[in-house]
């Protein structure tokens, strides 16, 4: 955790956060705006320990299974009766993480874009939500000053608890997709909305 902070410090020019993460390990959920960096920036200011949903891709090689070593690793596209066992192992962790005092990340759109808006929102994350004991989820808005660049701004919204109240997978996921909307602000462009914490829903 110590080095993904020093990183963070040293490739941002600045990380403000508004809201505050619970004291009590929980599962969160994140707009998906900047590839990698967004799991990264969002545990260099993490206070607990927190580990991320993250596609098996990310760790194929030496170095960036010791980066991102520890996560719950999943095929995105599994092909074979294998690839899924293993998906089906790696979320079952999610409840025993959580139970032990880890919280867990998702990213809802499944893949990231630095264009306005959110992408469609995946089924999967429902069904991680279903299985869930504790059935609430804490969103987390991502905004970039300038997603692509060195020493760019960032802030960070961190929403209130929620509990879906659908019945179907189509009213979950579009309950998923206001409660992200709730914490991301699409117009978010530039350095000085970053202290307009009006223009944050």
């Amino acid at each position: 955790m110590g080095i993904l902070k020093l990183l963070a410090k040293v490739y941002f020019n600045k990380i403000e956060v508004k809201g505050a993460f619970p004291t009590k390990a929980s599962f969160y959920i994140s707009n998906h705006r900047n590839g990698a960096v967004d799991g990264f920036v969002i545990l260099s200011v993490f206070k607990q320990k927190l580990i991320s949903i993250i596609g098996k891709n990310l760790t194929n090689n030496a170095f960036m299974k010791w980066f991102f070593g520890g996560q719950i690793e999943i095929y995105r596209k599994p092909q074979n009766m294998e690839e899924m066992r293993h998906n089906r192992k790696e979320l079952n962790r999610i409840n025993t993480e959580i139970e032990n005092g880890t919280s867990v990340l998702m990213f809802p759109e499944g893949t990231s874009h630095l264009n306005k808006g959110l992408l469609p929102i995946k089924k999967g994350v429902v069904h991680v939500y279903s299985s869930l004991k504790n059935q609430e989820m804490i969103p987390i808005g991502l905004h970039y000053e300038k997603g692509w660049s060195f020493r760019s701004n960032v802030f960070i919204q961190i929403g209130e608890p929620v509990k879906l109240s659908g019945e179907e997978i189509e009213e979950r996921m579009e309950e998923i997709k206001t409660t992200l909307e709730s914490v991301y602000d699409d117009e978010y462009n530039d350095v000085h909305t970053l202290f307009c914490w009006e223009k944050i829903r």
